[in-house]
């Protein structure tokens, strides 16, 4: 079996396995969680252990170390290392101690790190709101990244047909979330900073492929486009993770760790999962509800919340007022027309049309009074354009309440303000 395979990987991880097993297996220097006892744990070629004290790490370093050689394998100097969690006053101690003793394995010292990455994740030895910012953090480039391919890809002129944003939404539902988020159902203790970072990726993939600038009402994008927001999200993640370790062999770890959270009502998932159901108005227990059906159920009850609370603020707003009125679904506009036209519909809606009352702030324009620089009779708001004298042979035959009428309007006047460098 060659180096590299997926059957190289699971017989690593089945080789490593059995040499934990041979030289852990009973021994008194692993750490409890409660009453659930925590060996070494791996995924293919990485190991991760937890140790209380500095002996406790050597002696285990040790048994690696033979492990490893018995199996004619290395670990890399520049991987190996460890992290220190605790009190300050614990970690002082802890550090003196090591400065005189280091931590060896085998023959090269380990080395202490702030944070690490595992499993796609950072581990931080600032605990686990630290941890997951220094996750999101390394995600954020790849991310950034990948959103400026996606509007590439989506101006390719294939891509201009009916239901050509779609795809845009396919990719970022499919590849970009999937990544961004990856094990976010382990993630405790998240913070409103990290949290904002997480909802300005997904704005910023909202105006990347509608073109549209910083001020764009936020609500209104997530709105027509029927997205939760990122707590929503990994609230779905969780609650369904929750339920698939209920679906696994009462000795698995995870099952155990749960169990023993749920028991003596330690803060983890557990305890999570328990306010989230309530916040939800959802009720879990420990009976094997049928992984399809509690999705479902989940789902539908985060999608109800979520649309609450955009109602709530939206009805405030003056632009996504009228919005809050309609359901929060993936609008109709944005699967039945060509992209431009989606951009096009979705400025109309949200009050982002190209005209100065949509950008007052700008000087150029209080200067001028906000007055209309086609006709130079009113204020040039939005429903002055719609209405305007000077579009009046672009209005004929057209019914202005129907969305192809009006999107075309609009898509004519704005080409003419634009070469008449009238436009912002």
């Amino acid at each position: 079996m060659s180096q590299g395979t997926g059957g190289g990987a699971i017989i690593s991880a089945v080789n490593l396995d059995k040499g934990v097993a041979q030289y852990f297996d009973g021994s008194d220097s692993e750490l409890y969680y409660g009453k659930v006892r925590i060996q070494p744990l791996i995924f293919q070629d990485d190991i991760l252990r937890m140790a209380s004290s500095v002996s406790s790490a050597k002696v285990g370093n040790i048994k690696l170390s033979v492990m490893a050689n018995s199996k004619q394998l290395e670990m890399h100097p520049e991987k190996t290392c460890f992290i220190t969690m605790g009190k300050k006053d614990q970690i002082l101690k802890i550090e003196k101690e090591i400065e005189r003793s280091p931590i060896m394995f085998g023959n090269f010292d380990t080395k202490m790190k702030a944070n690490e990455k595992w499993l796609g994740d950072r581990i931080s030895e600032s605990g686990l709101s630290t941890s997951v910012e220094l996750t999101v953090k390394q995600r954020k480039g790849k991310v950034i990244a990948a959103l400026f391919e996606i509007r590439g890809i989506i101006q390719d002129y294939r891509m201009q047909s009916i239901g050509g944003m779609c795809a845009a939404i396919d990719l970022f539902e499919l590849a970009i979330i999937p990544a961004l988020l990856n094990n976010s159902e382990s993630w405790t203790d998240v913070t409103t900073d990290t949290m904002e970072i997480l909802e300005d990726l997904q704005l910023m993939f909202l105006r990347i492929i509608l073109r549209v600038p910083m001020g764009t009402p936020k609500l209104a994008m997530k709105w027509d486009f029927g997205m939760l927001a990122m707590k929503f999200r990994i609230m779905v993640c969780k609650l369904t993770f929750v339920n698939s370790i209920q679906h696994m062999d009462e000795e698995s770890l995870a099952k155990q760790v749960l169990r023993e959270q749920t028991q003596k009502g330690w803060p983890g998932l557990a305890t999570e999962a328990s306010e989230l159901c309530d916040y939800l108005g959802l009720h879990i227990t420990e009976e094997r509800v049928p992984k399809a059906t509690w999705k479902k159920q989940v789902k539908q009850s985060v999608r109800e919340k979520c649309e609450t609370e955009m109602k709530l603020v939206m009805k405030d707003k003056t632009k996504e007022k009228v919005m809050s009125k309609e359901n929060f679904q993936l609008k109709d506009y944005v699967k039945s027309k060509c992209i431009e036209d989606v951009r096009t519909q979705f400025k109309i809606r949200s009050g982002m049309i190209d005209c100065k009352m949509n950008f007052m702030n700008k000087t150029e324009y209080s200067a001028s009074m906000w007055r209309c620089d086609s006709c130079m009779t009113a204020i040039e708001s939005q429903s002055h354009v719609l209405h305007c004298p000077a579009y009046r042979k672009h209005r004929e035959n057209k019914d202005l309440s129907n969305d192809r009428d009006i999107v075309e309007y609009f898509r004519n006047v704005l080409n003419i303000r634009s070469k008449l460098n009238i436009t912002k």
